[in-house]
């Protein structure tokens, strides 16, 4: 049984919106928000799926998430500044699934406000991520090549699957 969590929000005590396996590391990845911010994905729980070992990683906040080959995980960014009222910077990024740091840009969007990406897929074969921006796009995680794969959003059709 997988129990409530501490910290979480009041009004939803996991917090938990899904859970993830990397065949890679043998884990189970499971984000977690701990506030109702917008993009909140803020912890990272990793449970080694031979000893039940749970080990808590901090990261920034996300929208989504995907795992990616050899442990590495990618992430939907969008940070907002308050102070000038406004979103500097909207795009996928690549996250150290060890600590949380960021690792690098994979894409960013020039117009931040739009499209409005909440769900990412990552497809273990071609090293691409596929995502909806009102036509599906493609970019490869290793050499940032983007392609358009359709001309009419089907996505939904792919969400929440990882293709391993």
């Amino acid at each position: 049984v997988f129990e409530a969590l501490d910290n979480a929000p009041s009004n939803d005590k996991t917090g938990v919106s899904s859970i993830y396996y990397s065949f890679d590391t043998n884990e189970l990845i499971i984000p977690r928000r701990t506030s109702f911010l917008s993009g909140a994905i803020d912890d990272l729980i990793k449970i080694d799926a031979n000893s039940g070992a749970k080990k808590i990683i901090k990261i920034n906040h996300y929208e989504d998430i995907t795992l990616g080959r050899n442990g590495r995980l990618f992430a939907v960014k969008k940070t907002y500044d308050p102070n000038l009222g406004e979103i500097t910077f909207y795009g996928i990024v690549e996250v150290n699934i060890n600590n949380g740091d960021e690792i690098d840009i994979i894409k960013e969007f020039e117009n931040t406000g739009s499209p409005s990406v909440s769900d990412i897929i990552f497809f273990s074969e071609t090293n691409d991520i596929l995502l909806d921006i009102g036509n599906l796009l493609k970019i490869n995680v290793d050499t940032k090549n983007e392609s358009i794969i359709s001309n009419s959003s089907n996505f939904y059709n792919y969400r929440s699957v990882n293709i391993y």
